[in-house]
């Protein structure tokens, strides 16, 4: 999910944070954050993901330093079986992923 602006990214990462917890079933999700995320547009919140109907219980925050970091720590997730599923959230369009 890209916001078309700076200023949708808070209503963005709460939609995706939702779909993804939910399609994580019972397992937790692993929310990966680019600590530059926390400078532009604040924390996840708990009684905000609990207006959104969600566990914040359910789960898992990684804060990265920086795009390499997430990218890696989100690699590292999704090798775990025991997690429901991944959300890898960084700033921008870092060139760590370029897929071509």
């Amino acid at each position: 999910i890209f916001p078309a602006a700076a200023t949708d990214i808070t209503a963005a990462t709460g939609f995706a944070v939702a779909v993804a917890s939910r399609a994580s079933g019972p397992r937790p999700l692993l929310v990966v954050w680019q600590d530059f995320f926390d400078i532009e547009t604040g924390r996840l919140n708990a009684s905000g993901l609990r207006g959104l109907g969600l566990d914040p219980a359910h789960l898992v925050l990684v804060r990265a330093a920086d795009a390499t970091a997430a990218l890696k720590a989100a690699e590292q997730g999704a090798r775990c079986p025991s997690l429901g599923g991944v959300l890898l959230a960084v700033w921008g369009t870092p060139s760590v992923l370029n897929l071509t």
